[in-house]
């Protein structure tokens, strides 16, 4: 049969030669033209590639994982701080476009304790640390005034900027930890409140829009006179320009993507379970700890208290305000069941297995011609 085939489409390449010439040079500048029209549309997409925080200390690998826009540069740092029970391991990360006219700012969580007589007898003074915190004289009367003190303090706000517009959106635990608390002494007291800011400023003549967005928590425990609270900015700093939205739209996105690799996740919770054990009071030493999660990890792994495990399993934090607040992205899936938070001003997204995302309006544009990569269309 396979003969017969070839005979058959040799003969016919024989009896029509000059129709199939024609045909051939029909064909080439089909193929050129389409080729052509992909790479014009190639011009035109938005590539998103995978980028990561990088620990240097205990995992020695990824940490958090997030999507940048080609050709943006990104700055991050994560460390590890042995005297922090709550929250050992904190990073910043730095975003912004070529032109510098779009950034985005994820600062490092500020934690804060409120001095009592028990500290003051133990001769733990106003700006020392204690379980992490920074001891202060007063509590903020408010989580507006929380963050804005935070920033403040952290001076990174730019000069002269007008705060126009601020929303509060309560966010209620679901952290098992503070429940069970809770329902164990009504007088401890959890705050934990998203804080959504925007305001303007002017920079060498040009006017920017400052977009804040703020997750404040804290503890008010009334028995034991002990208050403690956190505060966790955001910021966007974007030119008012006729790129404005799209700008907004690409800070978001790469806010919207960030996840923690599951290294980490299991590197935290065994981290936070060594300061917390009584056992281990006294080792304070990251690099110490580190060495014996890279010796015992599985038995580690087994040994964290079923609480710990709950907590990490059921806690998820949201950014729910924000992106109600300032729109910009909407939701695509993969295959698999994965979404994705994608800016909203392209109709078609495709991904590759590095988990990289391509963006455009061009209907016809599909990235898989003249590559030697697969992608998968998104659906929205």
């Amino acid at each position: 049969m396979k003969k017969l085939t070839t005979l058959c489409y040799v003969l016919a390449l024989c009896s029509c030669m000059s129709c199939n010439s024609q045909n051939n040079t029909n064909s080439k500048q089909t193929s050129s033209s389409k080729n052509s029209s992909n790479a014009a549309a190639e011009g035109n997409a938005l590539h998103m590639q995978l980028a990561a925080i990088k620990d240097n200390q205990v995992t020695k690998g990824d940490a958090v994982l997030f999507l940048l826009p080609k050709g943006w540069q990104q700055k991050s740092q994560l460390d590890w701080d042995a005297q922090n029970t709550q929250f050992p391991a904190s990073a910043y990360l730095h975003v912004n476009n070529p032109e510098n006219t779009a950034q985005l700012h994820i600062y490092k969580t500020s934690f804060y304790t409120l001095s009592n007589q028990s500290m003051q007898y133990a001769g733990i003074g106003l700006g020392s640390k204690y379980m992490g915190g920074i001891v202060v004289a007063s509590m903020p009367s408010s989580t507006t005034e929380a963050t804005m003190r935070t920033l403040n303090e952290m001076n990174v706000l730019p000069a002269g900027v007008k705060i126009t517009d601020t929303k509060v959106i309560k966010i209620e635990s679901t952290n098992p930890i503070d429940i069970q608390a809770k329902q164990q002494n009504p007088q401890v007291q959890f705050i934990s409140d998203n804080i959504i800011s925007k305001g303007t400023f002017t920079k060498n003549g040009e006017n920017y829009t400052v977009l804040i967005n703020a997750y404040v928590n804290g503890t008010v425990n009334k028995s034991l006179n002990f208050s403690n609270w956190q505060v966790l900015p955001i910021l966007f700093f974007i030119k008012q320009d006729a790129n404005e939205k799209v700008n907004t739209e690409l800070c978001q996105a790469v806010l919207k993507s960030i996840r923690y690799s599951p290294a980490f996740l299991s590197a935290q919770t065994q981290v936070i379970k060594y300061l917390t054990d009584q056992y281990y009071q006294g080792l304070r030493n990251i690099a110490a700890i580190s060495q014996q999660i890279s010796r015992n990890n599985d038995a580690m792994i087994a040994s964290i208290d079923k609480s710990y495990e709950k907590a990490n399993s059921t806690y998820k934090p949201t950014n729910d305000g924000f992106s109600q607040y300032i729109k910009g992205v909407e939701n695509y899936s993969d295959g698999n069941g994965s979404t994705y938070e994608l800016p909203s001003s392209y109709n078609t997204a495709w991904k590759n297995g590095n988990g990289e995302i391509i963006l455009t309006n061009e209907t016809n544009y599909n990235p898989n011609i003249g590559s030697t990569q697969n992608w998968e269309q998104l659906n929205k």
